[in-house]
């Protein structure tokens, strides 16, 4: 292989491109104002089927919300999503697990 590349040099095969740096990350805020467009979607869902958060899925949105509006400032990153979002989800996978 290192002798293939010597040869690739040698006759002017190899040529250089411009750096492109990888886009920082986004901000963890940024990531949460991102969620909170997806919790308010699980919400007006529930709310349109007459179902509602479960506890897990209320600290969540609670945690979001800190970090979103900068309250949490201490946190890396999001928590992971909830499983059980409503009640009757949560009734679903009792039922099924």
């Amino acid at each position: 292989m290192e002798r293939a590349q010597s040869r690739r040099a040698r006759r002017g095969e190899w040529s250089l491109i411009d750096y492109t740096p990888p886009p920082p990350p986004t901000p963890i805020n940024v990531q949460a104002e991102d969620e909170m467009t997806w919790v308010s979607s699980q919400a007006s869902m529930a709310s349109a089927m007459g179902e509602t958060f479960t506890d897990e899925m209320k600290t969540y949105v609670k945690a979001i919300q800190a970090i979103s509006n900068g309250t949490d400032t201490t946190s890396k990153s999001l928590p992971a999503r909830p499983t059980a979002i409503t009640l009757k989800s949560l009734q679903d996978v009792a039922i099924m697990g």
